[in-house]
């Protein structure tokens, strides 16, 4: 998981984005356990501590939503606000979802504490309103953002991402086999 966070590091500095500029210091070990205590949230994966201690989200800003994604539907969500987002909502916490990322515009990439895989939940996209597997993980969620970087599938022109979405398209099937969302594609 650290090497990951180490690539994306390098791949998101070197886009010198506005978006990346925005990306929060990340939380120590003790706030992280504290805040998740606060919310009664007593087995967090190891994986997503390690995540908020890299990187506690963005910040807010007023910018148009193209400057504020890293990836697509990337905006990153502070722990706080994932906190607040799942405790106020019922039915993402009755399902064993917790929000990561936004697009702003009322659509999550949500991680499922059962099976560990990462979920797309768009009300106004999806037609039967469930969320559905995504990425096959979340170190998949990260190996496909760095591998849409490398490939070209994402970058930005004028502080805006710009997605090629043939790319992430299949370089997302071939990473994630097992997701229902690109079996659907």
């Amino acid at each position: 998981m650290e090497q990951i966070l180490e690539q994306l590091e390098q791949v998101f500095s070197n886009t010198n984005s506005f978006a990346y500029s925005l990306l929060r210091k990340g939380n120590d070990k003790e706030s992280i356990r504290k805040m998740l205590n606060q919310e009664n949230i007593a087995n967090f994966p190891q994986e997503l501590v390690n995540f908020y201690q890299w990187h506690d989200g963005m910040e807010d800003s007023n910018e148009m939503l193209g400057k504020l994604e890293l990836f697509n539907f990337g905006y990153f969500l502070s722990l706080k606000k994932a906190l607040t987002f799942s405790s106020t909502n019922q039915s993402l916490s009755s399902k064993n979802f917790f929000p990561l990322f936004t697009n702003n515009g009322g659509d999550f990439l949500l991680y499922n504490f059962k099976d560990r895989f990462i979920y797309f939940d768009s009300p106004v996209l999806l037609s039967d309103k469930k969320p559905i597997s995504k990425y096959d993980s979340f170190g998949r969620l990260l190996e496909t953002i760095k591998e849409c970087y490398a490939e070209k599938a994402y970058y930005f022109q004028d502080d805006f991402l710009e997605i090629d979405y043939n790319k992430e398209e299949a370089i997302s099937k071939r990473l994630n086999p097992l997701s229902k969302y690109w079996k659907q594609r």
